[in-house]
């Protein structure tokens, strides 16, 4: 890493940038790292920082690649990295609430893959499928798509009412493409023979986002042979491990 002028320090000091002081990183870094810092564009700069740490020798990264560093948890976290490296690879999804009453789908645990949807107010459920509206509208970057999915837990013991008795219903899986605006809404089928209320606030159903392949269709007369050698369809292979 060459050192390089003031002028071009001051270029890299805005929020596009990360700059690193290297007094603060000296007793950090080995070779492995700084192998690192030099794979991936970093810059080597003298000048006086925005943030009046004054002058000084600084590292000036570029944010875009940070997504790309390859090394330990140690190093990212030192260089300030591993939140933004996790942030880049999130994929952003816009709520817009549609009502007051409306809540933005959250995890109910740290890793949890799902995010609750949640009643906007209380709800009568009719025998048969319902609809239930979530009062919110939601977009997505193209090829993702989200998927409404039943909870486990009521898929196992029956969804509760408002008074917490479980009643013999469940959730339809739903897809919502990443072109639609409108009011996302919880599908459910209830086989209760009488109508029953789920309470407001009350977690009914998650939303999962899956990244989905860029397809072209394309019409033919010949499909390549398979790799195996398969005939039939629908349960021909049996159910049975031998």
């Amino acid at each position: 890493m060459n050192p390089t002028s003031n002028e071009f320090f001051e270029k890299y000091t805005d929020s596009e940038y990360l700059v690193f002081n290297i007094a603060d990183l000296a007793r950090h870094l080995d070779e492995n790292d700084i192998a690192t810092l030099d794979r991936i564009g970093a810059k080597y700069a003298q000048g006086r920082s925005d943030d009046g740490k004054g002058i000084g020798d600084y590292f000036v990264i570029s944010r875009d690649k940070v997504p790309h560093i390859s090394g330990n948890e140690e190093f990212l976290t030192i260089m300030g990295c591993a939140e933004i490296q996790k942030r880049e690879m999130f994929i952003p999804i816009a709520f817009k609430p549609l009502s007051p009453q409306a809540v933005i789908p959250a995890r109910s645990t740290r890793h949890a893959i799902g995010f609750d949807l949640v009643t906007p107010r209380e709800v009568v459920i009719h025998p048969g499928r319902n609809l239930i509206p979530i009062d919110l509208a939601v977009e997505m970057p193209m090829y993702v798509e989200g998927k409404i999915e039943p909870r486990s837990g009521f898929s196992l013991n029956g969804m509760l009412d408002a008074y917490g008795n479980r009643r013999d219903a469940d959730v339809i899986v739903g897809k919502i493409d990443p072109d639609y605006r409108q009011c996302i809404g919880v599908i459910v089928k209830s086989s209760e023979s009488e109508p029953f209320i789920i309470a407001a606030k009350e977690r009914i159903a998650q939303i999962t986002f899956y990244q989905t392949a860029p397809v072209d269709i394309i019409v033919t007369d010949h499909l390549s042979a398979p790799e195996s050698n398969r005939n039939g369809g629908f349960g021909h292979t049996g159910s049975k491990v031998e």
